[in-house]
C-alpha cells in the first residue's frame, strides 16, 4: 500500500460522524433527557466548523486552520460529554477533572 492510500482526511471522517449522530439524535428525540442538548449542540457546532473550513480553505488559509483546530476541541469536548452522561456524580468530576487536566497540559504544549 502507497503512502497515499493511508492518508485519512480527518475532517471529512468527523463531519460524516456528526451527520449520523445528528439523525440518530433527532430520531430519538422523544426518549432523551435534556443533557443531550449541549452533547447536539456541540456536535452541530463541530459540524459547521468544519464546514466553513473546508469552504474556505482555498482564499483564508488560516482562519480555516483555526477552525479545524476549534472543532477538534469541540469533538474532544463533546466526546467527554457524551461518555459521562450515564455516570455517578464523582465519577464525572473525575473525568472532567482530567479533561481539564489534558486542556492545560495541550495549551501549555502548544503556547512553549
Amino acid at each position: 500500500m502507497d503512502a497515499a492510500a493511508e492518508v485519512v482526511d480527518w475532517p471529512n471522517v468527523v463531519m460524516g460522524f456528526c451527520f449520523t449522530s445528528a439523525v440518530e439524535i433527532a430520531k430519538a428525540k422523544s426518549d432523551l433527557s435534556p443533557s443531550y442538548y449541549p452533547l447536539s449542540f456541540a456536535i452541530l457546532l463541530t459540524f459547521l466548523c468544519l464546514f466553513v473550513a473546508k469552504l474556505i480553505a482555498q482564499k483564508f488559509i488560516f482562519a480555516s486552520q483555526v477552525l479545524q483546530k476549534v472543532a477538534i476541541f469541540v469533538a474532544a469536548t463533546a466526546f467527554v460529554f457524551a461518555t459521562t452522561i450515564p455516570f455517578p456524580l464523582p465519577l464525572k468530576c473525575a473525568t472532567w477533572a482530567l479533561y481539564a487536566v489534558s486542556l492545560l497540559f495541550t495549551a501549555i504544549c502548544f503556547f512553549n
